[in-house]
């Protein structure tokens, strides 16, 4: 009797979201929640502009259906139709995982999402979860890997459903590859390390294996190894269809990893880091990038939190960076004999430096080729002796007049 007349007072005053609240609140203290649901997605057609007042109550419905697949799509429209994408999402991947006969509903209830809002990483992220259930792995990394450029911080929920889908789907190498990518993003080199071995020992195919081992080449190079990083590279260049252009990608790349750590590792001692170590690898690395100037007025502020030998190699190979040899001697003289200090005195003209820095490394057996290096000061240093104050003859001009006859 009263739900008759609720519905009368519905029919005649159809915008009024009281009678629908009225309904939907006996229907569910009886239980029936999709009648419940009905109600309040009746209102919210007739009144869009009362979501705020209706879509609570019928989030709570939902609740207390304990995920009904219906329910949800009744919700997850509704929350569509509003607006409330984020909402709208959890509620369609709910009763598509409920249901499998909700799939396809709910798989175009995310469709719509991703048409209306194109830049919402969360929504390529939903659609990749629907994919992934009915095993489109091509369809599912694609679109994980666009909610990963749109929104980075889904990186934990996209390594979350690559590991998935490749337990699903482990012969996909692209989803592999989309995993190593987020692990390593992530931190997580071991794992990464791991996976890509793993693909490399499937025996995948030329352009394949090719793009494993440039990963496992970064990977290598990120973390120190230079056996393994040149072992990886030697490998990644014989497969490489053009050895000039992969080379030039290279050194893009290594350019691009050096930036990366500096930047890295200038922030941890800006942030007040005390660790030798981080300030030295910074240094060292704004060498390798040619940013002499960052580093030496990063040394002159930080100089009591380095080693004092290392501080003067570093300030030994500032001072060669920018062609003072003579200054580069003076830093380096204390630190004993070694073939840089030997370059220096031979580029400031100091042999007899030189020679006595090379004929130490001789004895002491160091490094082959020293004494190539030792004649070559010998050398160089007699006809310093010989030319002394004198200029090297290049060309001469005789000069003559009339006949011919010479000036």
């Amino acid at each position: 009797m009263i739900l008759r007349r609720l519905q009368e007072a519905i029919e005649s005053s159809p915008a009024c979201p009281d009678p629908y609240l009225a309904a939907c609140a006996i229907h569910a203290a009886r239980g029936r929640y999709q009648a419940a649901g009905e109600k309040i997605e009746q209102a919210l057609a007739c009144m869009p502009g009362e979501a705020e007042r209706l879509l609570p109550r019928l989030e709570e419905i939902q609740k207390q259906s304990r995920g009904s697949a219906p329910i949800a799509l009744i919700y997850a429209d509704a929350c569509l139709r509003a607006g409330r994408h984020d909402k709208a999402l959890a509620a369609f991947g709910e009763a598509a995982r409920r249901d499998p006969s909700a799939f396809d509903r709910a798989f175009e209830g995310i469709e719509a999402i991703v048409k209306a809002a194109p830049k919402t990483g969360e929504a390529y992220l939903g659609r990749a979860r629907l994919h992934a259930q009915r095993l489109r792995a091509d369809l599912a990394v694609a679109d994980l890997q666009q909610a990963g450029r749109l929104e980075p911080q889904l990186s934990a929920q996209i390594i979350e459903e690559a590991e998935a889908l490749r337990t699903r789907a482990p012969e996909s190498h692209a989803c592999a590859l989309l995993l190593a990518d987020h692990y390593l993003a992530a931190g997580k080199d071991a794992e990464a390390a791991r996976l890509l071995k793993e693909e490399l020992d499937r025996g995948r195919g030329r352009g394949e294996r090719l793009s494993l081992l440039v990963r496992l080449w970064k990977l290598s190079a990120a973390r120190g190894d230079d056996d393994g990083a040149r072992h990886y590279l030697a490998e990644a260049a014989r497969l490489a269809p053009d050895r000039n252009q992969f080379l030039m990608r290279v050194h893009d790349t290594q350019l691009s990893l050096l930036r990366a750590s500096a930047a890295r590792l200038r922030e941890q001692v800006e942030r007040g880091a005390r660790r030798g170590a981080d300030l030295q690898a910074m240094l060292r690395m704004l060498l390798d990038l040619g940013q002499v100037r960052e580093a030496a007025a990063a040394l002159d502020r930080r100089a009591s939190e380095i080693d004092p030998q290392e501080g003067a190699r570093l300030r030994a190979e500032i001072a060669l960076r920018g062609g003072d040899y003579a200054r580069a001697c003076e830093f380096l003289m204390p630190l004993g004999a070694s073939r840089t200090l030997a370059f220096a005195a031979a580029r400031a003209g100091d042999y007899a430096l030189a020679a006595r820095t090379l004929e130490a490394l001789v004895k002491s057996g160091a490094e082959p080729g020293l004494r190539v290096s030792l004649d070559r000061v010998y050398r160089d240093m007699v006809v310093a002796d010989l030319m002394a104050g004198r200029r090297r003859l290049v060309g001469e001009t005789q000069l003559s007049f009339g006949d011919g006859a010479p000036a």
